[in-house]
């Protein structure tokens, strides 16, 4: 068994008294949870390249997501659900207004900001995934290229993505779907 060796880490008062509060409300002693934050946070910091407010983005997305009643989907039952829909048209204007009524949602609540945006994108497309914002003075220009197993999760997906941005103000620029590759840019003014 390896040696334990003591390190000292300089850690701000106000972090301190934040771990103990979590801690207390968890449960757990203080060290362990430094222990796990340490050791988890090492985890999540390698696979995500570093990003750790991106994860947190994405979790909180998926989490919310849940609570108004979304569900993760196999693609082979997705793609039943789209064939057997007596209209393709329905299933991509329902996609949308589900996507509208979640952006409302998040706007209302004060859930999302145009920095965070990317959290949600990631959810909906949990395959490879690749969001972009740049700025101006005037306006903020969203890039968004995906890639999922079939075009009928990549069509839903991108209905479910545009209803969810014009709700916050976002408007389409360009479009390109193909079998499984999205790529998609949205344009909103700064206030």
């Amino acid at each position: 068994m390896a040696e334990r060796r003591t390190k000292l880490v300089p850690v701000s008062e106000d972090d301190l008294e934040r771990l103990r509060e979590i801690a207390n409300t968890i449960g757990v002693p203080l060290r362990e949870l430094i222990s796990r934050i340490f050791r988890d946070g090492a985890t999540l910091a390698l696979i995500s390249g570093g990003r750790l407010s991106e994860v947190e983005a994405e979790y909180k997305a998926l989490k919310e997501l849940g609570r108004v009643g979304f569900a993760l989907l196999p693609v082979s039952t997705l793609n039943k659900l789209v064939h057997n829909s007596s209209s393709i048209e329905d299933v991509f204007r329902d996609a949308r207004e589900v996507g509208r009524g979640v952006g409302t949602l998040y706007r209302v609540s004060g859930l999302i900001d145009d920095e965070h945006i990317h959290g949600f994108i990631k959810a909906v497309f949990p395959d490879s995934t690749q969001v972009n914002i740049k700025s101006d003075d005037e306006n903020l220009v969203l890039t968004v290229v995906a890639m999922a197993r079939t075009k009928e999760s990549i069509d839903i997906s991108s209905a479910l993505i545009e209803g969810f941005l014009e709700s916050l103000g976002y408007a389409a620029l360009s479009k390109e779907v193909t079998s499984g590759l999205l790529v998609a840019q949205f344009k909103k003014q700064r206030r």
